[in-house]
């Protein structure tokens, strides 16, 4: 029988998100995996207490994604970054901006958060040329700006390439949709 549980908190809550959050987590622990959407941070917040209410501190993982990426979260280097910290035998991971960890201030649960510093490991910039910008990171864009980044799908090192706008729909902007041919003309060397 497990007696563990892993819960995913995620403002990410299309199918695919789901999916692909859910079958990666499920490569580390091999344990169900319960996912909860949300629209934003204070949702994200008052989730993150109900589950810790819920499970009574007992052994498992809550990993909650949810943080801004464009206006004010552009002060991060590399996005907003994530720290833990563990509620009785419960391991929490989150995204650290915004309200996400309000409540948790506001219960007193933790005395400290450990901050991971992720740029120190992720140093990978890579330099295209072509008729749109291409970024790393979505973080990266400006605001309201059609670009290419690397996306967070894929298979191990080899990740999708995605057309994004900072803080809009590309496919809304551009009037693309899943499936069509799009051409992009490049001088790459």
């Amino acid at each position: 029988m497990l007696n563990m549980f892993i819960t995913v908190i995620t403002d990410c809550q299309d199918d695919n998100a789901f999916g692909r959050q859910t079958t990666r987590l499920s490569q580390y622990f091999q344990y169900p995996i319960t996912t909860v959407g949300v629209k934003n941070d204070l949702e994200a917040a008052g989730n993150l207490i109900d589950i810790l209410d819920a499970s009574e501190g007992s052994e498992g993982t809550v990993l909650v994604n949810v943080a801004p990426r464009h206006k004010e979260a552009k002060r991060w280097e590399n996005g907003t970054p994530f720290g833990y910290f563990y509620y009785k035998n419960t391991l929490v991971i989150s995204s650290i901006d915004g309200l996400t960890l309000s409540l948790v201030k506001k219960f007193s649960l933790v005395e400290s958060i450990n901050l991971m510093d992720i740029p120190t490991v992720l140093e990978n910039e890579i330099s295209l040329l072509g008729g749109l910008n291409f970024y790393p990171r979505l973080k990266d864009v400006p605001d309201n700006e059609v670009a290419l980044i690397t996306g967070s799908s894929g298979l191990w090192e080899k990740r999708f390439l995605e057309i994004v706008v900072q803080g809009g729909s590309a496919a809304n902007i551009l009037k693309i949709k899943s499936g069509q041919a799009i051409d992009i003309k490049n001088n790459f060397c």
